[in-house]
């Protein structure tokens, strides 16, 4: 592995970030590298805590990766940088239905988005590995070769595919189903379920890869232009298209959706 102490899967949300985690995870352990941390933190706060204790103490020889939504300043020395990008229109919808919010905290969570994307585009040089949804989506074996390759991983093409295979739509929804089978307890954070805030409805979680409950959904990348009605369409262009015409998914005025 290149020299660095820590991976972080950084930026948007709702792109794919929680994909590249556990593929990235498991592509060290396949170069046979101790991934930490075990337990993958249910919050943000959590694992800032935790990579400040790891940033503070003395080299393990372990592989740190983290998954964060948040601006890093100043950025974490001897860190790579992996981060997945996806249309902002389909992170609003995206996200409208994992957090189960209305049109307008969707809106404003999506323009965060776009401005936290740009906050690592324009990190050093070498520090970063940009992946886009859409080759998650359609060849994601390419997209594990592409990270073995950018951490300085022995790994072949077959071996970065088998990873992905791991980690195919059908085999993390039913991972997802088997723990929310399994999962019992009263509740809380320590047995795993997480609160909506906007509803007070739960979230199952699972430590060992941070997938839960909704993070494989039925929803197709373009849909917003049925699941949203004009006036929020309009609204969306309104705030997204030079963020949309920057990083090349293409700007509809209302009429064309």
């Amino acid at each position: 592995m290149r020299d660095a102490r820590m991976v972080w899967i950084a930026g948007m949300a709702r792109a794919g970030s929680m994909w590249t985690f556990n593929v990235t995870r498991a592509l060290l352990r396949r170069d046979g590298r101790r991934v930490m941390p075990e337990q993958v933190p249910a919050r943000e706060q959590a694992t800032v805590a935790l990579a400040r204790t790891v940033l503070a103490g003395s080299d393990c020889g372990a592989a740190w990766v983290f998954k964060t939504h948040l601006w890093f300043q100043p950025l974490p020395p001897r860190s790579l940088f992996i981060t997945p990008r996806r249309d902002a229109r389909d992170t609003l919808i995206s996200y409208m239905r994992f957090m189960r919010t209305d049109f307008d905290a969707a809106l404003e969570a999506a323009v965060q988005n776009a401005g936290l994307h740009d906050f690592y585009a324009a990190m050093p040089a070498g520090l970063r590995l940009a992946v886009d949804y859409r080759d998650i989506r359609d060849a994601p074996g390419r997209v594990a070769a592409g990270i073995a390759g950018f951490l300085g991983l022995d790994l072949d093409a077959a071996a970065c595919g088998k990873v992905a295979q791991e980690f195919d739509r059908t085999r993390v929804q039913r991972a997802i189903s088997d723990h929310e089978r399994g999962a019992g307890g009263a509740g809380g954070e320590a047995e795993g379920i997480l609160i909506r805030s906007c509803d007070g409805s739960e979230r199952r979680f699972d430590p060992a890869t941070g997938f839960q409950t909704g993070h494989v959904s039925d929803y197709i990348d373009g849909d917003w232009r049925t699941l949203l009605s004009p006036g929020q369409i309009a609204r969306m262009h309104e705030a997204l298209g030079p963020w949309l015409e920057r990083n090349g998914y293409p700007d509809e005025p209302p009429d064309a959706a």
